[in-house]
């Protein structure tokens, strides 16, 4: 039983600590970093999604909705298996920065997991493990 809820403490601490990475990104129901390469990548998954809408389930070659309904082959250039989950969080939330937001949410739920589990394997000692990853955490980029 304590090994039970040592456990949910840990995953209640790694989805707190993940809600405080996306919350700075969040202002006002818009995401803040608006940059054009920001905005082109925001492009890309908007058309997968709206693919994803209308029962396409692969990742589309050339984008016929966007980038000004020309044909553009975007995702022949830039892998879209990064921005495919992001497509279809959209299509489920139906607007883009909650889906942007979840997706930031999920990778930093995951990076949390991982480094917990490969510390917990190497160092076998839980607290040294949480240590772990708040350290990269708060680690300088």
């Amino acid at each position: 039983m304590q090994k039970y809820k040592s456990s949910i403490l840990i995953v209640s601490m790694f989805v707190f600590l993940s809600i405080l990475v996306v919350v700075p990104f969040y202002s006002k129901g818009q995401v803040i970093a608006q940059n054009w390469d920001f905005s082109f990548h925001l492009t890309r998954i908007e058309e997968i999604t709206r693919n994803l809408k209308q029962g396409h389930l692969g990742i589309p070659e050339i984008a016929t909705h966007t980038f000004g309904s020309y044909g553009y082959p975007v995702n022949l250039f830039y892998p879209a298996i990064m921005v495919f989950p992001m497509a279809i969080l959209a299509a489920l939330f139906s607007k883009i920065y909650i889906a942007y937001l979840a997706f930031m949410f999920l990778v930093q739920f995951l990076i949390f997991a991982s480094m917990y589990y490969v510390s917990n394997k190497m160092l076998k000692k839980s607290n040294c493990c949480v240590y772990c990853r708040c350290s990269l955490w708060f680690k300088p980029v």
